[in-house]
């Protein structure tokens, strides 16, 4: 049977959910599947599709089971690529995918099925190590962990709590762990209008439907990655703290034996970012121009942060070239003062809109007071503000955040990772 016959047995639900589907993604998936070279022009739509649902049904049923996997975890595409890149090495020198559905195939092409979760936990989080690691200074010993989850489930899920919470070990090694959680979100459970016959599961739709109220609780989930080699314990949490701290200390006083583990975690420190403070504070101090200094350092790192990046297999060239373009916008934009006695200022921020210099020029004195300031201030408490593809991240104790604490571009974030040179938690 070809593509542009007609196939009369076929799966309707794998058919259902093809036609949504465009034929460019369609041909490549029964390029895939199928042996011996065709062009895309000579198939019709509607023959992909009823062969893709019945001679390749089993196939095509597995690439759709790997996207919406994808899709419900909201794996970035990017970071999944990288992480194929890493882990697996595989190449996308040739084509680089750019949906879900895309990737899916290629992950179906690599013989890779068997590790779409770990796949998913580890894109996942790649995805948002740069902003959300921390460091534990103390002990955690990974023994015994099954026992010591199963043992937090029947005292959290037992003792008069409002909330039900599971813990679901995802991957365990010898120093490495990673935790899925999930648990009800809000105060009190939602309640939503709906139609009887709907929670009746009623196949025909009544002439005069009922309505009925329906109470649920809703639920949110995030990711705990471990890794407990070493001194100090490196902790990755897909979605930060905010939110979730009750329930971490719950389980990390039951199953490590730790009291109020989310106050003893420390934001990661990056030391190209520590070191870039540094070099700034001299300048202030020494140089002739200060300014200039800071911004000749920071083209500086940003010129070896492009070499990294024209020498790192786990990009693309697309995506090389984009990230490329992305370090050309970084410039130094200014700086804050935050909760320092020595200038008796709660905070202080001077950051230009079209550069420092569009400031000086257009107010007296400006340059030389906004230099004594920082001069004046103690270090710990002062800030560089860096613009890269038109946002502000300041760079403070080590670490580096948006100023306006939304987030910044897939593109950007890469960026930021080679411009301090930071090492993969995963």
């Amino acid at each position: 049977m070809t593509a542009s016959g007609v196939a009369r047995d076929y799966d309707k639900e794998v058919y259902s959910r093809l036609k949504r589907r465009r034929k460019g993604i369609l041909y490549d998936a029964l390029s895939l599947f199928e042996d011996g070279d065709s062009d895309k022009s000579d198939y019709e739509i509607e023959g992909l599709r009823r062969a893709l649902s019945s001679e390749y049904a089993g196939l095509t049923r597995e690439w759709l089971e790997i996207y919406d996997q994808f899709d419900t975890e909201n794996v970035g595409i990017d970071t999944t690529i990288r992480f194929l890149a890493e882990e697996y090495e595989v190449s996308f020198d040739e084509q680089t995918p750019e949906s879900k559905y895309q990737l899916a195939l290629r992950v179906l092409q690599e013989d890779l099925s068997s590790e779409v979760n770990h796949i998913v936990v580890g894109s996942r989080i790649k995805k948002v190590s740069s902003t959300k690691t921390y460091t534990f200074g103390g002990d955690l010993s990974l023994e015994g962990i099954k026992d010591a989850v199963t043992e937090f489930h029947q005292q959290w899920n037992s003792d008069d709590q409002t909330k039900a919470v599971r813990v679901r070990i995802e991957e365990s090694g010898t120093n490495t762990l990673v935790l899925h959680i999930t648990a009800e979100r809000g105060i009190q459970p939602s309640k939503v209008r709906v139609f009887q016959f709907r929670e009746d599961d009623e196949n025909e739709m009544p002439a005069e439907p009922k309505v009925t109220t329906k109470t649920y609780r809703g639920v949110k989930s995030c990711r705990v990655y471990i890794d407990a080699k070493g001194k100090d314990a490196t902790i990755v949490l897909t979605q930060g703290k905010q939110g979730w701290k009750r329930i971490l200390n719950a389980l990390f006083n039951h199953v490590f034996d730790i009291d109020e583990f989310v106050g003893e975690l420390s934001t990661k420190q990056v030391e190209a970012a520590d070191q870039l403070e540094e070099d700034a504070s001299e300048a202030i101090e020494e140089a002739d121009d200060p300014i200039e200094q800071t911004r000749q350092l920071i083209r500086h790192h940003a010129d070896q942060a492009k070499e990294r990046v024209r020498n790192a297999d786990s990009l693309p060239p697309d995506k090389q070239e984009s990230v490329i373009q992305c370090l050309e916008t970084i410039e130094y934009d200014g700086s804050q003062v935050i909760d320092d006695a020595s200038v008796a200022a709660e905070e202080f921020s001077l950051v230009g809109r079209e550069g420092l210099e569009a400031i000086f020029d257009r107010v007296d004195q400006m340059r030389d007071s906004f230099l004594d300031i920082l001069a004046t201030a103690d270090d710990k408490n002062a800030a560089l503000v860096l613009s890269i593809d038109n946002r502000n991240v300041a760079v403070r104790s080590g670490d580096y955040r948006p100023t306006d604490n939304a987030r910044l571009s897939d593109d950007a974030q890469l960026a930021l990772k080679y411009f301090f040179d930071e090492e993969d938690v995963v």
